[in-house]
């Protein structure tokens, strides 16, 4: 970021130059002025990063490269198979700590239980919280990241029996490890962004209708969910229909024509599988991410929901 804000100025500089080199004789004063000015705005940036770089080293450490301090929530078992793969990972933490995924710690290496995991991270400084999801339910993750919300943290799952741990952001890969950010979907801008490409793939739809209602097989849903796109009464994409708690917990979006398990090939889900791909969508989501999955499954807009 420094080295953008220095060439940001530089570049600012360059073309007040250039426009002052356009100017009439009786309007241009001392080039010393502009150069100065640009030195002392360079400055200025290197000056207060190096300050924040001392002050906030948490947040603002110079080269990028935040201390990580991770506890891993799990059994006994599965707390070391994470922590040994991180350690075959080349991962190189400050602290790594354990909390137990019941509410009773099996042995002194742990600082604490699953209910005291908040006092954890506030005596430890915690930023990365890794859940073993063999020991943890989605449901428990979801409610411990969002009662943990308003700390800088990120949250991480580890997968048992596995063998490596992958950080997914990807549609198109469904990884080991999803780094979570559950409110995501619910942002201002990612609201008003999927609002318009509702409104404006509803619209380009609706003219096209007479031509595209022939490629599906059920015509009058197909224009009953289009008509209902664009009114803003559905939407393209939204989450997977599920009798399960923790899609409660989730942030609210309307009822979409799609849903989160059109990410993936996936039929035959149960209840958890369609739970993670809900959460794995209401960290994900964007503009980018609705618009691959309805070109993905532009076959199926004449579903019911």
């Amino acid at each position: 970021k420094l080295i953008k804000n220095g060439a940001g100025t530089l570049l600012g500089t360059a073309i007040i130059l250039m426009i002052y080199a356009l100017l009439p004789k009786d309007y241009q004063f001392s080039r010393l002025i502009i150069l100065l000015g640009g030195a002392l705005v360079l400055l200025y940036y290197v000056l207060t990063r190096i300050g924040l770089h001392f002050f906030m080293p948490a947040k603002f450490r110079l080269g990028g490269n935040k201390l990580k301090n991770i506890v891993i929530v799990g059994d006994e078992n599965e707390v070391e198979r994470v922590n040994l793969i991180l350690k075959n990972t080349g991962t190189k933490p400050e602290q790594i700590q354990f909390v137990s995924a019941s509410d009773h710690k099996p042995n002194a290496t742990f600082k604490g239980t699953f209910n005291q995991l908040d006092q954890v991270i506030d005596m430890y400084k915690i930023n990365e919280v890794i859940f073993c999801a063999k020991n943890i339910s989605a449901e428990q993750t979801i409610s411990q990241m969002l009662s943990l919300d308003n700390k800088a943290i990120e949250f991480k799952i580890s997968q048992p029996e596995s063998t490596f741990i992958i950080g997914s952001n990807s549609i198109d890969t469904q990884g080991d490890l999803y780094v979570m950010d559950i409110n995501q979907i619910n942002k201002p801008a990612n609201k008003r962004n999927k609002r318009v490409v509702d409104l404006l793939l509803g619209l380009l739809m609706l003219i096209l209708s007479p031509i595209l209602v022939w490629f599906y097989s059920n015509k009058k849903q197909f224009l009953l969910n289009i008509l209902k796109v664009f009114t803003g009464g559905l939407s393209f994409v939204g989450y997977a229909k599920i009798n399960h708690s923790s899609n409660l917990k989730l942030p609210k979006i309307k009822q979409g024509i799609l849903n989160s398990t059109h990410m993936f090939n996936s039929q035959n889900l149960d209840n958890n599988a369609i739970s993670k791909l809900n959460l794995i969508y209401a960290k994900n989501q964007s503009t980018l991410m609705d618009l691959k999955i309805i070109f993905k499954n532009l076959g199926k807009l004449d579903g019911g929901y």
